[in-house]
């Protein structure tokens, strides 16, 4: 009687395997992700250098860079919500009124306590910081001069507002 043979192969092999086919797979030119609990679909990342911070605290002026680091097009990006001013200005949360001071300060106010300046930190540097942007289709809910703002930072998570 002939002796059955396993062709079964081992944990490394498999995982060899695994990562050969993974490699050979074409790269994707975009990769889809979902934001805020999945109402929205954003395409990217894109790599950009930041320029100028508009007055208005909700956009940046910036450039595409190339995988060299050379600078491409010119793209407006809008802030993350969380760092927008027009999110705050004027609002009260949880008994904390908010109003924009500048692009990247603004006071917060309990009624009871001393106002606190509040800044945006890490600080955006023009001319120095690479942010990562993505793209919203549906547009970012953020206009410029009427036309909607497709591209958001998405480095915004790494940024706060804190007392000065």
């Amino acid at each position: 009687m002939a002796k059955a043979t396993t062709s079964a192969k081992s944990g490394t092999d498999q995982l060899t395997s695994r990562a050969d086919a993974i490699k050979s797979r074409e790269p994707q030119r975009h990769a889809a992700h979902l934001v805020r609990g999945g109402s929205f679909a954003a395409l990217g990342p894109l790599r950009v250098l930041l320029k100028t911070i508009r007055p208005d605290g909700n956009l940046l002026d910036c450039v595409i860079l190339a995988q060299d680091g050379t600078e491409g097009a010119a793209i407006v990006i809008a802030r993350g919500p969380e760092l927008q001013q027009s999110f705050y200005h004027g609002n009260t949360i949880a008994g904390v009124t908010y109003d924009a001071t500048a692009p990247l300060t603004r006071t917060a106010s309990d009624g009871s306590n001393p106002d606190e300046t509040q800044k945006v930190t890490p600080d955006y540097l023009e001319d120095a910081s690479i942010l990562v942007a993505m793209k919203f289709p549906a547009g970012t809910g953020v206009d410029d001069a009427g036309r909607p703002v497709l591209w958001m930072d998405m480095t915004t998570p790494g940024r706060q507002f804190a007392v000065e």
